[in-house]
C-alpha cells in the first residue's frame, strides 16, 4: 500500500519547481526585451553621463563645418576677370598720352648769363616762357656763387596759374648740394607772382650755370 504522504510531497515539489521555472522564464522574457531595447538605444547616441536614464533621441547628421567653409570660400571668391583686348588698347593709349604730355611740356634752361627754352633759339622772341626765364634768371644767385657750383644742375617742376601764382610741383632732379638746391628754390619764390600767362601751364625749370656757354 502506497503512502499518501510521499505522493503529497512529490506533488508539492513538482508544483514548487514548476512555479520557479515559470517565474524564471517570465523574468527572462521581461528582462531580455528590456536589455535588447537598451542596447539599441545606446547604439544611436551615447549619453553624456554614464548610468543616466534620460531619454535618448536619434542623432540627425549635420553637414561637416569644413565642407561648409570650403563651399563658402569657393562661392565667395569670384574668378578674376581677364583683361580684354579693348582694355589693353585703352591702357596703352592712356600711357602714350602721359608720355606725350610730358614730352610736350616746355623746359626753361637758366644759366649764369641767360635763359632760353630748351630746344628753341635764344631769348628775345617775346614768348611767355622766355619772359618767365628772364625773371627767374635775374633772381638767381650771384656770379661768384654760380662759378663755385658751375658743375651742378637741378630741375624743378612748377605750375603757373592764370593769376600768375606759382605752385612748386616737385623736384625732377636735385643737384646733390643743399645750398645749390636752396638757391634754386629761392629764385622761383622770389619771382612769384609771375605775369599772368595766356593759360595755366606747367614748366620744368632747369638751373644749370653751364647752359648757354
Amino acid at each position: 500500500m502506497r503512502d499518501p504522504q510521499i505522493y503529497n510531497s512529490l506533488y508539492f515539489s513538482l508544483g514548487l519547481h514548476s512555479f520557479f521555472l515559470i517565474a524564471i522564464i517570465v523574468y527572462v522574457l521581461i528582462t531580455g526585451s528590456s536589455h535588447k531595447m537598451k542596447s539599441i538605444t545606446v547604439s544611436l547616441m551615447q549619453s553624456s553621463t554614464r548610468g543616466s536614464s534620460a531619454t535618448v533621441t536619434p542623432k540627425v547628421k549635420q553637414p561637416e563645418p569644413a565642407e561648409e567653409e570650403s563651399k563658402q570660400t569657393l562661392t565667395s571668391k569670384p574668378e578674376p576677370k581677364a583683361m580684354t583686348a579693348k582694355d589693353r588698347i585703352a591702357a596703352l593709349q592712356a600711357k602714350k598720352q602721359v608720355v606725350k604730355a610730358a614730352s610736350q611740356r616746355r623746359q626753361l634752361d637758366i644759366s649764369q648769363n641767360s635763359a632760353k627754352i630748351a630746344g628753341g633759339g635764344p631769348p628775345g622772341g617775346g614768348s611767355y616762357e622766355e619772359v618767365v626765364g628772364t625773371i627767374i634768371q635775374k633772381n638767381w644767385a650771384n656770379a661768384d656763387f654760380l662759378n663755385k657750383y658751375r658743375s651742378l644742375s637741378a630741375i624743378i617742376s612748377i605750375k603757373i596759374a592764370r593769376s600768375g601764382d606759382v605752385t612748386i610741383m616737385g623736384w625732377e632732379k636735385k643737384s646733390g648740394n643743399a645750398l645749390f638746391d636752396r638757391e634754386a628754390l629761392r629764385a622761383i619764390t622770389s619771382s612769384t607772382p609771375l605775369p599772368p600767362p595766356p593759360a595755366e601751364m606747367e614748366i620744368g625749370v632747369n638751373f644749370d650755370p653751364r647752359k648757354g656757354r
